[in-house]
């Protein structure tokens, strides 16, 4: 249960950071397919993962832009 919970935790946190990176280009599907897509990987390796996930998200340009 306890690593359940530090999972959760750490999972909340990462996509917050990325809804205040992203703002509305933050699409949650997104997300859920670029942490699943990571596999089973260590809370920092997630992390380092996710983080790299957004700073590539932040910097396409949007299409209607």
């Amino acid at each position: 249960a306890l690593a359940y919970q530090l999972g959760n935790l750490k999972f909340r946190a990462l996509r917050k950071q990325a809804q205040q990176r992203l703002g509305e280009r933050f699409k949650l599907r997104d997300f859920h397919d670029a942490l699943i897509a990571c596999g089973p990987v260590t809370l920092p390796i997630l992390e380092v993962l996710m983080l790299d996930w957004i700073e590539k998200q932040a910097a396409v340009t949007p299409a209607h832009a």
